[in-house]
């Protein structure tokens, strides 16, 4: 028999709320069970525990920001726009109007690199849509299309948004950067801890098995695969195909 390995997990690909959920399910399953841990993970265990409170006090902190609501409204608003000018060209794509039809293709050509757009971290999110934006205000021929369909306007609101987006982040960048450590500075060590950790219950259970830790693997497998579920997927193409293993684990 195989010796038991978790499954890779591109951790980067998460958002740091996601990083934070993860690791904080894993240590109240792993304190529950510690009893059958071993002294090796119970002593990581006990590392990634603090760090993964300030970690999470942090993003905490952050979410109350007085900009966060402003920055989730004005999401919801880039998020609304894209999808409707995504359902108004799957609509037209099936016109009898070959007019509209052809132009329908266009724009679903256009569209196929940013479809999962809205599934992104947030700063990617506007990064992607702002690189999109410019090819779509450099494309005549795209223009043109979005026109025929009467969505250039959609274009238009989207890109509004997103600069104003772009904004409220970059403001509460500055603010939650003024602060004594930002979340993206305890993400780090809290990773690390939890890479170890799981490093550690794989030796575990592969060298010294009880049922304790037969549980414990299962729990924290399952994690794994829930949130890498949450990844695009072309963000784990890349370790998949070349059987690298993500340095986070």
């Amino acid at each position: 028999m195989g010796k038991m390995k978790f499954t890779v997990l591109k951790i980067k690909g998460l958002s740091n709320e996601d990083v934070a959920a993860l690791i904080g399910k894993t240590i109240d399953n792993a304190t529950t069970l510690s009893a059958g841990l071993g002294a090796v993970s119970n002593a990581i265990l006990a590392i990634m525990q603090p760090l993964h409170e300030v970690f999470a006090a942090q993003l905490n902190r952050l979410r109350k920001s007085p900009l966060t609501n402003l920055i989730n409204s004005k999401r919801d608003k880039c998020d609304n726009s894209f999808a409707e000018i995504k359902r108004t060209t799957t609509f037209h794509s099936k016109s009898r109007d070959a007019t509209k039809q052809a132009a329908a293709d266009k724009i679903s050509y256009f569209l196929a690199p940013y479809k999962d757009l809205s599934k992104k971290p947030l700063a990617t999110q506007q990064e992607l849509t702002d690189e999109m934006l410019i090819k779509f205000a450099n494309d005549t021929e795209i223009s043109d299309a979005a026109t025929v369909l009467d969505i250039k306007d959609l274009f238009i609101q989207l890109k509004a948004d997103n600069t104003e987006l772009i904004q409220l982040f970059d403001q509460r960048n500055l603010e939650v950067g003024s602060r004594t450590e930002a979340s993206t500075d305890l993400r780090a060590p809290a990773v690390e801890a939890y890479r170890d950790f799981c490093f550690s219950v794989e030796q575990a259970i592969n060298y010294t098995p009880n049922q304790d830790l037969k549980n414990l693997y299962v729990q924290m497998e399952e994690l794994r695969k829930k949130y890498h579920a949450l990844i695009p997927k072309e963000d784990t193409t890349n370790d998949e195909e070349t059987d690298e293993v993500d340095t986070e684990m």
